[in-house]
């Protein structure tokens, strides 16, 4: 079951299983936020090392100056379109 289809669409319009099952295969888990990041430190919160904002959610890992480390989502995205 690769790709969303017009029967699949109206399967799921009408059948509350089909829909949680299509979800479940065309979504992405949510690994950054709530129950993901319970067990983490802090709930991985902290400072970010690039942007200098506290209590941020640093969940990212980021090779700066030959070190990795852990960086907020928009310094995530800024390094990587830098590249």
């Amino acid at each position: 079951m690769g790709h969303v289809t017009l029967d699949n669409l109206f399967l799921a319009h009408y059948s509350h299983t089909v829909s949680i099952f299509i979800r479940k295969e065309r979504f992405m888990a949510k690994a950054h936020r709530g129950a993901g990041i319970r067990d983490q430190k802090s709930r991985g919160r902290g400072d970010c090392p690039v942007c200098k904002r506290t209590a941020i959610k640093v969940m990212y890992e980021q090779s700066l100056d030959g070190a990795k480390t852990m960086v907020c989502k928009q310094c995530n995205a800024a390094l990587k379109h830098a590249k």
